[in-house]
């Protein structure tokens, strides 16, 4: 096999600024995300802050209001990072080109941008006005998941009708205060084309009698849900977030959820006849922030199962969490502990809270990152410091057991994960446009037989040198994995005769039909360098370029032994665009 050598050229419309500007704040930015929860917790922030995208009038408006002088330094601190996102989401229009760096999809999402494609390039242009705001963003993946080499995910047309805020768009969500593990909504899935809408400033509007509840945020999204890799169809989905603060430091809310793929297997007692029909999700979430001896500490949960008596979920399974935060005027570290249990007894699929097992999109949960039937614990923290330098953290444990024949399979696994980044912005002259990220991962994890999980290495790192002057940026990526199990029932050897008509039998030597030509499938240990340059001609325009897989590195299929059975050539990727402004 050998993948042919490309090269595209793309003029795209865009439009360049320093920064990323928009109405909201998006799903992708955990470190924000932290400063954000620090001043919420000191009650600065008001506003309810668990529903992403997280519209950024109503944080505007408290910040407007907010006693600096009063603040201590870790609060300071948040308050600075928080405000300059806004004004950088302040700013009219905003273009960028980024190289995505990681060396494999993540075989569980958290809160934070998602890394679930292998080497690719995003180009994007947004465009912040005062009622209508829009973002076009072309991605291209290098070994896209789903064959789509190229998506316009991240993308949305959004315009402000009063208070509500009405947007077409392609963007991942995150319902809840879960750290790791939302489980009716996050950005485990790639994101659905769809509708969205939402209040602009959630402060209180209404009779008096009511205003206990206190600021609050209506959200409701309909969009066109594809839930499997290699299946065109699609169907509609729809979810509905009320969330408010009736008290300083607290949130509560409730969700639900639907969708043509929920379905549930019902059998009529008279006639034994069976049927399919649809329900509904509901989950229930809350945070509550408070200080314990001078400490910031906030505790929260989510329960969720099916809709089947009113506003509780039955037979729900649920989330837990602790975090507090530390730090100085000048950086903040956030730590936390998160629990998760996805567990249930059910005698067939359709019993069970996702139903047949088609709350998917594109083959992954729309909600819960970690497989059915499972539970999972995380230690993570994120720092990070107003002279660009941050990283983060995790230690997650997770164990699945199948209730279920029709279920997933058991398996165990425990991975660390580490990153890195930093600005050196102390350099002088030419040298503070400099700047580095790194990230490593170890996963060890085991089935019932002994094999580890499909597609996951035991190690696996990411590099990412860049520079960026007035005129020109520039970007080297260095993505390393090693070994890992690609698939458990290969046909390693054309054979002939009887054995050569999809027999499969590869663990039984005595029995029937007996194939030692069928087994386990590996690839090998293989890095790769990825690079991408933008040059500004002028006010105007910009001209970017990208090579993927510099030094050609080839792919090889071995066996359990190590022997390779398969040898596959991948050539230097290019890519040429231009953007313009107007």
């Amino acid at each position: 096999m050998k993948l042919k050598k490309f090269i595209s050229l793309t003029a795209l419309l865009m439009i360049s600024a320093p920064s990323v500007a928009g109405p909201w704040i998006e799903s992708d930015d955990p470190l924000l995300r932290a400063s954000i929860e620090m001043l919420f917790n000191q009650g600065i922030i008001k506003q309810p802050i668990n529903s992403y995208p997280l519209m950024w009038q109503g944080i505007a408006r408290d910040l407007d209001v907010a006693n600096t002088s009063q603040l201590d330094e870790q609060s300071l601190f948040a308050y600075q990072h928080v405000k300059h996102a806004l004004d950088n989401a302040k700013q009219k229009t905003s273009s960028g080109i980024r190289l995505n760096y990681n060396s494999e999809p993540l075989s569980q999402q958290g809160f934070g941008k998602r890394h679930q494609q292998e080497s690719g390039v995003n180009s994007y242009g947004s465009i912040t006005g005062k009622r209508v705001s829009a973002k076009v963003s072309v991605n291209y993946a290098d070994d896209a998941l789903d064959k789509q080499h190229v998506t316009y995910q991240d993308s949305y047309l959004a315009v402000l009708l009063g208070n509500w805020s009405i947007s077409a768009e392609q963007v991942s969500h995150w319902w809840g205060p879960s750290n790791d593990n939302a489980l009716l909504l996050s950005n485990n899935a790639a994101p659905m084309k769809g509708v969205r809408f939402s209040r602009a400033n959630t402060q209180y509007v209404g009779p008096s009698w009511l205003s206990f509840i206190g600021n609050w945020q209506l959200t409701g999204i309909y969009a066109k849900q594809k839930p499997y890799l290699n299946n065109s169809d699609d169907g509609d989905f729809w979810a509905l977030r009320f969330a408010s603060t009736p008290l300083t430091g607290f949130e509560i809310a409730i969700n639900s959820a639907g969708s043509d793929y929920l379905t549930s297997l019902e059998i009529n007692p008279v006639t034994l006849e069976s049927s399919e029909s649809t329900h509904r999700l509901t989950s229930l979430d809350v945070k509550y922030s408070t200080t314990l001896a001078a400490q910031p500490v906030a505790f929260y949960a989510e329960v969720m199962g099916r809709n089947e008596s009113g506003l509780a979920p039955s037979e729900p399974f649920y989330t837990l969490g602790v975090e507090s935060y530390f730090g100085s005027k000048e950086s903040l570290l956030k730590s936390y502990f998160e629990y998760s249990n996805t567990e249930q007894s059910c005698d067939q699929i359709s019993d069970c809270v996702y139903g047949s097992g088609s709350y998917t999109q594109s083959s992954r949960l729309i909600g819960s990152s970690t497989p059915l039937q499972s539970k999972s614990a995380i230690l993570g923290a994120y720092y990070h410091t107003l002279n660009g330098y941050g990283g983060h953290a995790k230690l997650r444990w997770i164990e699945s057991e199948a209730a279920h024949p029709e279920m997933a399979t058991d398996m165990s696994q425990l991975q660390l994960e580490l990153g890195y980044q930093q600005q050196f912005n102390f350099l002088p002259g030419i040298w503070s446009g400099l700047g580095v990220n790194a990230n490593y991962t170890y996963a060890d994890s085991e089935q019932p037989d002994g094999n580890p999980l499909l597609n996951i290495s035991k190690n696996t790192a990411n590099t990412q040198i860049y520079w960026e002057g007035e005129d020109l940026q520039l970007r080297l990526a260095y993505n390393w994995r090693d070994r890992y199990l690609d698939e458990q029932t290969t046909k390693r050897v054309q054979t002939v005769g009887a054995l050569g008509y999809n027999v499969f039998n590869q663990n039984d030597p005595s029995a029937d039909g007996y194939d030692p030509t069928v087994g386990n499938s590996y690839r090998e240990a293989r890095g790769q360098f990825d690079f991408s340059v933008s040059y500004d001609i002028n006010e105007s325009f910009t001209v970017v370029a990208n090579a993927v897989n510099l030094t050609g590195e080839p792919i090889e299929y071995t066996t359990e032994l190590g022997s390779v059975w398969a040898y596959s050539e991948a050539d230097r990727r290019y890519t040429l665009g231009v953007r313009a402004k107007f």
